[in-house]
C-alpha cells in the first residue's frame, strides 16, 4: 500500500515518524517508513537514536552525503509499496494526514498536499524574513494552486504513484540546493502525468536564519541559470526568470546598478528587513550580477 519516505538532515524526526505511525496504524493499512540520513551533525543522529524501533520503521545511516535528488532515488529504489509519501524531515503533520491522501489516491498520479506557516507570537529576528518568506509565497490553498498545477509543484509534501517516480527521476546533477522540484513538475507535465493539489499541509518548521535562508536562495539561482541551458522549457514558468530575461539584454548599461542594489540588499536583509520586494530585488540583482560561465 504505502511507503512513507523521508530524507533527513540535520533535524530530530521522532515526533514526525511516531504520529506518521500512529495514523497508518489507525488506518490498518499495510505501509513502511523510510529513513534516510544524508551524514546529519552527530548532534542530530543522537537524538534519532531509536527510530528503528517505532512499528514499521527502516532507519539508514549514509556514509557520505548524496544530495537531496540522490536521496529521493534512492529511497524510491528502497520502497515496496505502489504509493509514495515523500515528506521533508522538518515538518509536522495534521490530524487524518494520511487519510486524506489515501481518500483522493486514485484521483491522480501525483498528489500535492500543501504547506503551512505557524503563527507565532515572538520569532527570532534573524528567521523572520524565512517565515514571512514562506507564508506569503508558499502557503497557498490548492484552489490557487491548481490553476497552474506544475508551478506549483513542490516535493516536501507529495504522494506519488510509485511506477510514476521511477519514470521520472529527480535530477542528481542538482548536487545544491534549489530547484530540484521546479525540474521534476516540468518533467511530470512534459511526460504527461496528471498533478492534483488538495488542501492536506504539512507545517515546516525548519525555519532559517538570514544568511542560511540567502546563501541557500544563491544555491538555487545558480541551479535556475544552469536549468536554462539544459532544460530551458522547466523555466518558463519562473517569474523571477522572465525579469531577468528581459533586464540582461540591457546590462551593459546598468550592471552598475545591480551590483549596488545587491550590496544594498543584502546588507537591509543581514540587517533584520523583511520586505520581499528587497529581497526579490537582491535575487534578480544577485542573477545579473553572476559571471557567464
Amino acid at each position: 500500500m504505502l511507503s512513507i519516505l523521508i530524507p533527513i538532515y540535520n533535524f530530530a524526526v521522532k515526533e514526525l515518524v511516531n504520529d506518521l505511525s500512529s495514523q497508518a496504524q489507525d488506518l490498518n493499512i499495510p505501509f513502511e517508513i523510510l529513513c534516510v540520513d544524508d551524514t546529519s551533525k552527530a548532534t542530530y543522529i543522537k537524538l534519532n537514536e531509536g527510530l528503528e524501533k517505532i512499528k514499521g520503521v527502516n532507519y539508514q545511516l549514509n556514509k557520505k552525503n548524496i544530495g537531496r535528488s540522490a536521496i529521493r532515488n534512492l529511497l524510491t529504489d528502497k520502497a515496496q509499496y505502489d504509493y509514495l509519501l515523500f515528506l521533508d524531515c522538518d515538518v509536522q503533520i495534521g490530524d487524518n494526514f494520511i487519510k486524506k491522501y489515501i481518500d483522493f489516491k486514485d484521483e491522480s498520479e501525483v498528489i500535492v498536499g500543501g504547506v503551512s506557516y505557524t503563527e507565532y507570537e515572538q520569532l527570532e529576528k534573524n528567521k523572520r524574513l524565512r517565515w514571512k518568506y514562506g507564508r506569503y509565497r508558499e502557503e497557498r490553498k490548492a484552489h490557487f494552486r491548481n490553476q497552474r498545477p506544475y508551478a506549483s509543484f513542490s516535493a516536501c509534501n507529495l504522494f506519488i504513484n510509485k511506477k510514476v517516480s521511477q519514470n521520472i527521476r529527480f535530477t542528481e546533477s542538482l548536487t545544491k540546493y534549489g530547484h530540484e522540484d521546479t525540474l521534476y513538475g516540468a518533467e511530470l507535465e512534459f511526460n504527461s502525468y496528471t498533478v492534483m493539489h488538495i488542501n492536506n499541509p504539512i507545517i515546516h518548521l525548519g525555519l532559517d536564519e538570514v544568511s542560511v535562508f540567502l546563501e541557500k536562495t544563491e544555491f538555487a539561482l545558480i541551479n535556475l541559470l544552469s536549468l536554462q541551458k539544459s532544460h530551458p522549457r522547466a523555466c518558463k514558468n519562473i517569474k523571477i526568470f522572465n525579469y531577468y530575461n528581459f533586464i540582461r539584454k540591457t546590462l551593459f548599461l546598468t550592471k552598475g546598478i545591480f551590483i549596488f542594489w545587491k550590496y544594498c540588499c543584502r546588507k537591509l536583509l543581514m540587517n533584520g528587513s523583511t520586505n520581499l520586494m528587497v529581497f526579490d530585488l537582491y535575487k534578480l540583482s544577485f542573477m545579473l550580477c553572476l559571471k557567464k560561465d
